[in-house]
């Protein structure tokens, strides 16, 4: 995606704030960023899985490819069934830690019978090298 002629300029904190990767798929024509008291031009990193799906940071990847496997796997199960599942897998100790326990596990469930599931456990696998 091509970017022309942007002038950034006093602004009271960052300049331009993209996401970690947005310089390598943007290309950016004429970029002026001046004045910003926090800085012209940050990437940040990404919001984690973990964070986004209300688990704790010290959660595993392992268990948690674990438990996507297992409710991919079983899909078809009972909504009390796929619990039964999470709380069984390496991640049910993890779960009883997160902050919001229910909303944690109903989205997870949830998950499980959505195509979006494959892609978050390729996600996963690739964090932790498989």
């Amino acid at each position: 995606m091509p970017m022309k002629n942007i002038i950034i300029s006093n602004c009271g904190g960052i300049g331009m704030s993209v996401p970690k990767g947005f310089s390598e798929t943007v290309d950016i024509d004429g970029l002026h960023i001046s004045n910003c008291v926090e800085g012209g031009f940050v990437e940040r990193d990404p919001i984690s899985i973990l964070a986004k799906l209300g688990l704790p940071a010290e959660t595993s990847y392992p268990a948690l490819l674990d438990a996507l496997k297992k409710l991919q796997a079983n899909s078809n199960e009972t909504f009390e069934n796929k619990v039964e599942i999470l709380n069984k897998s390496q991640l049910g100790p993890f779960l009883q830690k997160a902050a919001n326990t229910t909303s944690v596990i109903k989205n997870m469930v949830d998950l499980s019978s959505s195509p979006t599931i494959q892609k978050l456990i390729t996600i996963v696998a690739h964090s932790i090298g498989g």
